[in-house]
């Protein structure tokens, strides 16, 4: 192959031989030539090998070869540079797809807690039989939900173990709801409340409803609000009456639903 010079590639004064225009374009003693020509080139902003310097189709997929290029093989430095990062631009369509994501790679022990599918977060609503209890006048009672679960999605309450208890499962918000229907009586007051108990001390939260007894109807009362709890804490629905005897308390309902960590 005939050979000619070209100063067009490394240090002033220094040429390489690249491939006559009638050759066939880039065969391996040309490449060599080419690499040893960006070694000596001056890589000074306006003067590097960039883009627009190689012609179209020269280096395309096809002439790459499995493994030709890998992370490893990128420099350290090798997207330093946020200007020149790879963006989504430079993705091509299709190039992360489900099917190119193995089984098991996502899952939701690798997200962070408090992630869920969808609108699906942690929420339980206990069930009462109604007119089972007969809480006895001027004493705070928790109301015990004996029935089986409206639903229950942490294992956060048992109809049978601590009845009147919905224990929280992991730390974050969380929406407490609640009410109460007292039978018709005219003596006294009727009052609902919410509390909760961490290491075994017990407190009520700033939440409560009062209504005087009437005779002709049964009194309900209801009441929500949001509090940050911690794992293993438990929330009751609480009620008092003053009727001066024992007063059915005809249904009641009780949950919470988790709203953030």
């Amino acid at each position: 192959m005939t050979r000619s010079t070209s100063t067009n590639f490394g240090s002033p004064g220094n040429s390489y031989p690249m491939a006559d225009a009638g050759d066939d374009p880039f065969q391996k003693e040309d490449i060599q030539d080419l690499a040893l020509a960006v070694d000596d080139h001056d890589h000074s902003t306006g003067r590097g090998l960039a883009v627009q310097r190689l012609g179209t189709g020269i280096v395309v997929e096809g002439n790459l070869a499995n493994d030709a290029v890998t992370f490893d093989k990128l420099a350290d430095h090798a997207s330093i540079d946020a200007s020149r990062a790879v963006g989504a631009n430079h993705i091509r369509s299709d190039a992360v797809i489900t099917r190119t994501i193995l089984d098991g790679a996502v899952t939701a022990t690798k997200l962070g807690v408090g992630a869920y599918a969808g609108l699906a977060f942690p929420r339980v609503y206990a069930g009462y039989v109604v007119n089972s209890q007969t809480p006895v006048t001027a004493t705070l009672t928790a109301v015990s939900f004996t029935a089986a679960d409206i639903y229950d999605t942490f294992g956060g309450h048992s109809p049978s173990v601590n009845p009147e208890r919905i224990t929280i499962a992991e730390s974050g918000w969380y929406t407490l709801f609640g009410f109460a229907k007292f039978a018709a009586n005219a003596t006294g007051s009727r009052e609902l409340y919410l509390r909760f108990t961490r290491s075994a001390v017990t407190t009520y939260l700033q939440v409560a409803d009062s209504r005087p007894g009437v005779a002709s109807q049964p009194i309900q009362i209801s009441l929500s609000a949001p509090f940050e709890l911690q794992a293993a804490d438990y929330v009751e629905l609480v009620v008092y009456q003053s009727s001066g005897g024992g007063l059915v308390l005809q249904d009641a309902g009780f949950g919470v639903t988790a709203f953030g960590s």
